[in-house]
C-alpha cells in the first residue's frame, strides 16, 4: 500500500561480526540519524582530518539515537539496532510521504584475533528488518521481514621499518626512534601505543621495528639517537599509507589501491596487500659523509618509490562501520 498507509514505521539493523571484530564498544558508540526524502546522499555526519566520523548531524539530518535501542546477543557476535518511529521522528506523515534515509554509525574495534591483509580480511554481515505490512504488529519479531544480507570487510596492515646504512644498505642496530600516529601516541617497545607520546623504540640486530595493525594515514618518525658511527637525521619524517577507492559501502568486493610513500631519508620498499605487509627503510649515512652525496641532502621530499597493492582499509582499533538505509514508497528498496 506504500508508506502513506503506515501509522508508525520502525526498522532494525542486524549485524553479525567475524572473530576479528569486537562488538564491545558498539552500544556506547552507536549514533542513528534520519533525514526526509529518498533522494540525496548518506553523509549524515562530517569526517575530520583524521578520517573519523563526528557526531554532529549534517544539515537536514536529525539525531534520533535517544529513540533507538542497541542490543548485543549473548554470543557477543550479533547485535541489533532498533529505531523508534521514523514517522514521528520526521515530524509527521507528510514528511514521511517522500520517503526517508536512515544512517547508523558505530565503532567495532579490531581485536588480537583479526586477520591482516586482504586475503581474508575481517568481514561483517548486515541486513535490515522492516514491517511486513501496515497491519503488522511492530512490537515483536513476527511483524517484520528482512532484506538480503550485505557484506562489509575491515582490513589492517603491518609496517616494518628497517634502519640501514647508506654504505651498502646493511641493517643497523641501536637507533632510538620516536614513531607517532595521527593521535599523537608513540610506539612502545612492547608494540603498544603510549597516549602521552613519550615512548621510544630501539632497533635490534636486524635493524627492524614493526608496527602491527596500521591504519591508512601518516606515521611521523624522529631519530633521537643514531647507531654508533652514523649521523642522525634532523626534524621529523613521515611514512604515509593511503587507500584510494573506498566509499561508504566498503563492501568486501571493493578493490581500492594501497599506497606507501616516505620522506627522505626514509624509503618505501614494498607492499604486499595479500598479507598486509608493508616495508620501509630509514637510511643513515656514516659520520663525516659530505652532504653532497647523501640522499637529497636529507631535505624532505616525496619517498623514493610508491608501492601499490589491491586492498581496502579500516580503522585498526576502531573499525568504523556505516550502515545506510534508503526507504522509498513500497517499502522494499534499500541501501545498506
Amino acid at each position: 500500500a506504500g508508506l502513506t498507509a503506515y501509522d508508525t514505521y520502525t526498522v532494525r539493523f542486524v549485524d553479525t561480526m567475524s572473530a576479528g571484530l569486537d562488538p564491545s564498544k558498539v552500544a556506547a558508540s552507536m549514533r542513528v540519524y534520519v533525514a526526509a526524502g529518498a533522494d540525496g546522499g548518506f553523509d549524515a555526519v562530517s569526517a575530520g582530518k583524521d578520517g573519523r566520523a563526528g557526531t554532529e548531524p549534517a544539515k537536514g539530518w536529525t539525531d534520533i539515537t535517544a529513540q533507538c535501542a542497541t542490543k548485543v546477543a549473548a554470543d557477543g557476535k550479533t547485535f541489533t539496532v532498533r529505531t523508534g518511529d521514523l514517522i514521528a521522528a520526521l515530524g509527521g506523515a507528510d514528511a514521511f510521504t517522500a520517503g526517508a534515509r536512515v544512517v547508523a554509525v558505530y565503532n567495532a574495534p579490531l581485536n588480537s584475533a583479526c586477520n591482516h591483509g586482504i586475503a581474508k580480511g575481517n568481514p561483517n554481515e548486515v541486513y535490515l528488518r522492516y514491517p511486513r505490512s501496515p497491519f503488522a504488529d511492530q512490537s515483536g519479531d513476527a511483524g517484520f521481514t528482512h532484506t538480503p544480507s550485505d557484506d562489509a570487510c575491515a582490513y589492517t596492515w603491518d609496517l616494518a621499518l628497517t634502519k640501514r646504512g647508506s654504505d651498502g644498505d646493511k641493517p643497523l642496530a641501536g637507533a632510538v626512534l620516536s614513531i607517532a600516529d595521527d593521535r599523537g601516541r608513540t610506539l612502545a617497545a612492547d608494540g603498544t601505543w603510549d597516549a602521552e607520546g613519550k615512548a621510544t623504540v630501539t632497533t635490534g640486530e636486524d635493524g627492524r621495528v614493526t608496527v602491527s595493525g596500521v591504519d591508512s594515514g601518516k606515521l611521523e618518525v624522529r631519530e633521537l639517537k643514531a647507531p654508533k658511527g652514523y649521523t642522525a637525521f634532523e626534524d621529523t619524517r613521515s611514512v604515509t599509507v593511503k587507500a584510494e577507492g573506498l566509499d561508504v559501502d566498503q563492501v568486501a568486493a571493493a578493490k581500492p589501491k594501497l599506497t606507501i610513500t616516505a620522506e627522505s631519508p626514509l624509503r618505501a620498499d614494498s607492499a604486499d596487500g595479500s598479507t598486509g605487509s608493508l616495508e620501509a627503510s630509514l637510511i643513515n649515512t656514516p659520520t663525516g659523509t659530505p652532504p653532497s652525496i647523501t640522499t637529497g641532502g636529507f631535505m624532505p621530499s616525496t619517498g623514493d618509490m610508491a608501492m601499490y597493492a589491491a586492498a581496502a582499509a579500516a580503522v585498526a582499533g576502531a573499525a568504523l562501520i556505516v550502515v545506510a538505509l534508503l526507504v522509498k514508497r513500497g517499502g522494499g528498496s534499500h541501501k545498506e
